[in-house]
């Protein structure tokens, strides 16, 4: 019996990323630069000229091998506006590797499914632009909107275009052969295999 309804688990695992998932992200790193701009700003004065002697800032140790116990440790003004930072850009850095880890499993998935379907593959399915998916030259780089910096990157992460044969939407396809006109790179292509057997053609 064909099923035409999407599965159930999914379509809720849907709903908590994006109601949930992408709000709780959103509001966490504008509160992280937030919380950054403010530590900076506190390291740059020098913490104020805390005494560290009587009632200032401390860090936490958390117990380990050598310490049996949490300790509180004071510290001056610009050592905890130090490792506050460090620990707001850690936290960063982890939310997005996580969101880098979620894609490639959802990524990896889509493509074993697809495997597994052959040309039973629906035709409702869509292949979406996606600039990290080939590994192209340059995926690393992110298109500012409205930059003229010569520099600005190509790749735009929240691209919801259909891709085409080069796995890019027609927008980001020009954005990405511009950038690789300029480093001398050959041009991408949709043009069929037949055509051009590597999706790609030389640089005029």
């Amino acid at each position: 019996m064909t099923r035409t309804r999407p599965n159930e688990r999914l379509e809720r695992l849907a709903w908590i990323v994006s109601h949930q998932t992408a709000v709780l992200v959103t509001h966490a790193l504008e509160h992280i630069g937030d919380e950054l701009r403010t530590v900076d700003g506190y390291g740059a004065r020098g913490g104020d000229g805390v005494n560290v002697s009587g009632g200032g800032p401390r860090i936490m140790v958390r117990a380990d091998d050598d310490t049996p116990h949490d300790e509180l440790f004071p510290v001056t003004g610009v050592e905890a506006a130090m490792f506050a930072r460090h620990a707001l850009t850690s936290t960063r850095e982890q939310i997005r590797d996580d969101i880098d880890a979620l894609e490639t499993m959802v990524r990896d998935l889509n493509a074993m499914l697809q495997r597994t379907l052959g040309d039973r593959v629906p035709r409702s399915i869509v292949t979406l632009c996606d600039a990290k998916a080939k590994g192209y030259d340059g995926h690393q780089l992110a298109w500012v909107r409205y930059s003229r910096d010569p520099n600005n990157g190509w790749a735009d992460a929240t691209c919801r275009e259909a891709a085409g044969r080069s796995g890019l939407c027609p927008a980001c396809l020009v954005r990405a052969n511009r950038w690789r006109g300029v480093h001398g790179l050959t041009l991408l292509s949709d043009a069929p295999p037949s055509e051009n057997a590597d999706n790609v053609r030389q640089v005029a």
